[in-house]
């Protein structure tokens, strides 16, 4: 089998595994930008829907439970819409030309990046621009403006921070759309890549993702939720460039360095994620050749022991199994309610 024909068979994979969830497709149709190396996927409805989540929302502290239904009430009076319509959350971006060293946030008012949400029911744009005020209700919704207008074509409406000092830490406005069918809301900071998200949800274009990514997708299965980050070469560079530096031989394991050397040639970081009685949890990286994975594999295994000492319940960490296939290794670990609520108490105890 030629390589040409293994890519390519890895990107169909990987584009029948992305469309293959019932919930979610206008989400991806118009969430997944092209060339993106970082892609989110969750299947809310099945998520919010599973015991493992009735359970945990069951545990949670009486004052907890107010405030959360609470804002539940604020969001159907604002947009109409339960806590089960909102069906799915898609967001994905292309970061190869930002250059993580400069100075310089406001790049990232060019970045290719789509947040997408599918909903059950229909809304207008106005109960739409209503849900996402209350949304960043915790930081400061008076600090912007949010006017409607023209996006890059299409009708949306265009969200400004009133503090001038804001476009020093990154973006300072952004774009808010809504498609045709009412059922999916667009967000990002490039108009440009918001509203080709949103021709792509109205026009029903099926976006097909990279080789790369597609392999990734492909990798995680029938998970509800998916996250995916491919490592930039020019990231990949800074990488072996920090863990190539030469070692203080006096440091022993301790030096940093020398501890994730084996991750010098990161590819790639895969997390998968769903919820039935237990939350099913996979995270994987692939490092790039099978000596490093069987380095990092190894390193991981011995240090497993030592996560009671940090807090972790023994009965937790015996849960937790780590793999290696190749360049990847693998942690995966089928947590309980009680599980959570262990690992939580755990870590406040520790602070």
């Amino acid at each position: 089998m030629n390589i040409a024909f293994r890519r390519t068979t890895a990107a169909l994979a990987g584009s029948l595994s992305l469309f293959s969830l019932a919930q979610g497709p206008t989400a991806l149709r118009g969430g997944l930008v092209p060339n993106a190396d970082i892609f989110i996927h969750a299947n809310l409805s099945l998520m919010n829907a599973s015991p493992f989540s009735k359970a945990v929302e069951a545990s949670q502290p009486a004052e907890v439970k107010k405030i959360n239904e609470e804002k539940e009430a604020q969001f159907k009076a604002a947009t109409g819409l339960d806590a089960e319509d909102l069906l799915a959350l898609v967001i994905s971006a292309d970061i190869d030309e930002v250059d993580f060293e400069a100075d310089d946030a406001t790049q990232m008012s060019s970045l290719p990046a789509v947040a997408a949400a599918q909903f059950a029911k229909a809304i207008t744009l106005d109960q739409a621009v209503e849900g996402f005020k209350l949304m960043i209700a915790d930081m400061d919704p008076e600090g912007a403006t949010f006017t409607k207008g023209d996006v890059a074509g299409q009708a949306g409406v265009i969200i400004t921070a009133t503090d001038p000092a804001a476009a020093d830490d990154g973006p300072s406005s952004a774009y808010l759309l809504l498609a045709n069918d009412g059922k999916t809301a667009l967000l990002g900071v490039n108009a440009d890549a918001v509203a080709a998200g949103k021709m792509r949800v109205d026009s029903e274009d099926r976006p097909t993702p990279g080789v790369d990514l597609g392999k990734a997708i492909a990798s995680l299965g029938q998970q509800q939720a998916r996250i995916v980050v491919l490592i930039p070469e020019a990231i990949q560079e800074k990488i072996k460039e920090m863990l190539n530096a030469p070692v203080d031989p006096n440091a022993g394991m301790m030096n940093p360095a020398a501890m994730l050397k084996p991750l010098a040639n990161l590819k790639g970081i895969y997390v998968g994620m769903t919820a039935t009685d237990n939350m099913d949890f996979k995270l994987s990286m692939d490092v790039g050749d099978s000596g490093s994975a069987m380095a990092l594999n190894g390193m991981a295994q011995g240090m497993l022991p030592m996560a009671a000492m940090m807090g972790l319940p023994s009965t937790l960490s015996q849960k937790i199994k780590i793999s290696q296939e190749d360049t990847v290794v693998s942690i995966k670990a089928s947590l309980s309610p009680e599980d959570i609520q262990a690992a939580t108490a755990g870590g406040a105890a520790g602070m």
